[in-house]
């Protein structure tokens, strides 16, 4: 197959290995018809069905051909290499196989892996590929890399190394099996980092970085392995074979000069990384641009680092890991910087990339962004959000308070009282908040929420106050997806008991029940959520804002257990009272019509849900201040609709809007 083909054939494998069944085969019927490029796609397809993407297919034929030679001479378990006792086999390739092995010394036993090459695969190429992996490994020396412990060649004249033996399952595995949260999730991802930008101080390039090549413990270790096709940048330890087998790699993540038969680079790693983060975020395969299956690459300049995490994220719903709202933003453009296919626009290095992700998790203005005015002031806003969420509630009371009669102002001013005992309290956890307690690092959002609550135990002896702190600070847990501890502060702020306002004991309840929904505890959130509900509407005008809110949380839940049936008549109703409050070219009502637009989709009326969404769009871009991020989220939904459709026409422009504002 000629590259051309080659690249053809990838393009069309990343733009429908996220369809279904029937969708994919029309899907790429529509992309391409050429009968045999269509078959070399769907063998690609059966193989990544079988497990490990495009080596599947290759792998038999390797077991094949180093089966014919007549296979090894028995087992060999209890055998010795050195001064090291093969124990069993803990996995294996197509070229070669890992043994557990222990050597006896002065009072202790020390594990290894064993990396032997099967009889028959020890070609000339192979062999130089295995010594260079020994020689690499040999001038590396980090924590998060697998250490060379020896090495030589059996009694057959076969080279083997041994490693490190890492007690730990794959990160793909790790993943499925601990189902960590975001900013595990997002360490895990920086601890790769580290290591990789280790090597790449030594002048090596990985060339291989994918979830089979990094271990994770019980513990949470990260360990990086398989530096059997690195690349050593200065040239004096390598030689042509690097160029000449440029082709061993996993194409699934490989850059696209790879793919090429290009040069490579420290940016290839980098390519590969957002690859990692990718499926990291997602737990699906990050897929080559969308338009670039039916456009030409050089048309679309603005996609083609392909479809943001968090529309993917947004197609899952309830399926995804971390809900798209958390991906959206700086996360879908660390991802896509990092996925560009000219290398001069990903990362420069792999610590430029750790750094925007340390940013992010700072909640500090990543470098990859625009750096636009407004966007410095919505990363501002995100690390004082808790000064700056009282004040807007007080300016919002006052605007409200002239407009309100008088039979309502009573209430006004209760609230507007609330919000100044809020804001007191956050000012004084910012007075307290100075570098100089941090040796002298600003404090990150988790360290002021922690300090926060800290102060919440001070209110003790007012529990309306303190309901109202606990409420505020367990709303931005929330925010951040620190869901566990926002479920147990809300806990806290019920069990005040019936000595708090009823408006604020609803609050407690729905952020309770939101916090579920994300947990998928659907039962307990849809009965927490109607206890809100009760008590919001039990008081009265006081409890017109939280009675809305209820409502939403229910839908919300609803949608997310997939009830679209009783959905679907409460929706109706919240779009009813938000357009009777808050006017019909509202961001409130553009919000129900994205979720209406949701569940009629999974209710089989794909032409509705795409018509209220279109609306929804249109009242966000007719506000006189837009939300970069409700419309991203909006597009996300109208482009993921119009596919779902198969109106590929229609889904290009739109999904083509989303990754520019992700960018």
């Amino acid at each position: 197959m000629d590259a051309q083909r080659f690249r053809e054939v990838c393009d069309l494998f990343d733009a429908v290995v996220g369809l279904s069944g029937a969708r994919r085969g029309e899907c790429l019927r529509e992309l391409c018809a050429d009968a045999g490029i269509r078959a070399d796609v769907e063998a690609l397809l059966s193989a990544d069905a079988r497990g490990d993407s495009f080596e599947a297919a290759a792998h038999a034929q390797r077991e094949a051909l180093a089966s014919d030679d007549g296979g090894d001479a028995g087992s060999p378990v209890g055998r010795t290499f050195g001064v090291w006792r093969v124990v069993r086999e803990i996995g294996h390739g197509g070229m070669g196989v890992v043994y557990l092995v222990e050597r006896d010394g002065d009072r202790f036993t020390q594990r290894g892996a064993l990396k032997l090459i099967k009889r028959g695969m020890d070609s000339e190429p192979i062999v130089a590929r295995f010594l260079r992996e020994r020689r690499v490994l040999a001038q590396l020396d980090h924590p998060g890399i697998a250490r060379l412990l020896d090495g030589g060649m059996s009694a057959d004249g076969r080279p083997y190394l041994v490693m490190d033996f890492v007690d730990g399952l794959p990160l793909s595995d790790h993943i499925r099996a601990c189902a960590p949260g975001l900013r595990e999730r997002l360490r895990i991802f920086l601890d790769v980092c580290d290591a990789v930008a280790y090597a790449h101080r030594q002048l090596v390039v990985h060339r291989d970085i994918k979830p089979g090549n990094v271990l994770v413990t019980r513990h949470g270790v990260v360990k990086l392995l398989d530096f059997g096709i690195a690349k050593v940048l200065d040239g004096g330890d390598i030689d042509d074979h690097t160029a000449t087998h440029a082709a061993a790699f996993t194409p699934m993540y490989a850059a696209p000069e790879q793919r090429n038969g290009g040069s490579v680079g420290t940016t290839t790693d980098v390519y590969a990384l957002g690859r990692l983060l990718y499926e990291l975020l997602t737990q699906a395969r990050a897929q080559a641009p969308l338009a670039s299956a039916f456009i030409a690459p050089e048309e679309a300049p603005g996609a083609d680092a392909g479809v943001p995490p968090s529309v993917r994220a947004a197609a899952a719903a309830s399926a995804a890991p971390i809900p798209a709202r958390a991906l959206r933003g700086d996360l879908d453009t660390i991802t896509l910087r990092a996925l560009q296919r000219e290398p001069q626009r990903r990362y420069a290095s792999v610590d430029a990339l750790a750094d925007d992700v340390r940013r992010h998790l700072d909640s500090r203005p990543i470098t990859a962004r625009r750096d636009s005015a407004g966007y410095r002031a919505h990363k501002f806003a995100l690390r004082h959000r808790y000064l700056l969420s009282a004040a807007m509630l007080v300016v919002v009371v006052s605007i409200a308070a002239a407009t309100l009669s008088l039979h309502q102002a009573a209430a006004v001013r209760e609230q507007a009282q609330r919000a100044r005992s809020s804001q007191e309290f956050l000012a004084g956890v910012f007075a307290q908040a100075t570098p100089d307690e941090n040796n002298g690092r600003p404090f990150t959002a988790h360290q002021l929420l922690e300090r926060g609550e800290r102060q919440s135990a001070q209110l003790s002896g007012n529990p309306s106050s303190q309901a109202e702190m606990l409420n505020l600070i367990a709303g931005l847990y929330w925010d951040i997806g620190g869901y566990e501890r926002a479920k147990a502060l809300a806990a806290q702020a019920i069990a005040l008991g019936a000595g708090v306002p009823l408006p604020a004991r609803a609050r407690s309840l729905i952020v309770l029940a939101r916090v579920e929904n994300e947990l998928r505890a659907f039962p307990d959130a849809l009965q927490h959520v109607q206890e809100a509900l009760r008590l919001a509407r039990a008081a009265g005008e006081a409890g017109i804002v939280e009675a809305l809110d209820a409502q939403r949380a229910g839908l919300a839940i609803r949608v997310g257990s997939q009830d679209y049936q009783h959905a679907e008549p409460l929706l109706r109703q919240l779009l009813d009272d938000d357009r009777a409050i808050n006017g019909e070219s509202s961001s409130q009502v553009a919000d129900d019509l994205i979720l209406r637009g949701k569940v009629l989709e999974n209710s089989a009326r794909g032409p509705e849900g795409i018509a209220a969404i279109t609306r929804a769009v249109g009242i966000l871009r007719a506000l006189p201040i837009r939300s970069d991020s409700r419309m991203l989220d909006a597009l996300s939904r109208l482009g993921i609709a119009q596919l779902h459709e198969q109106d590929l026409v229609a889904a290009e422009p739109t999904l083509r809007e989303c990754v520019e504002l992700a960018t």
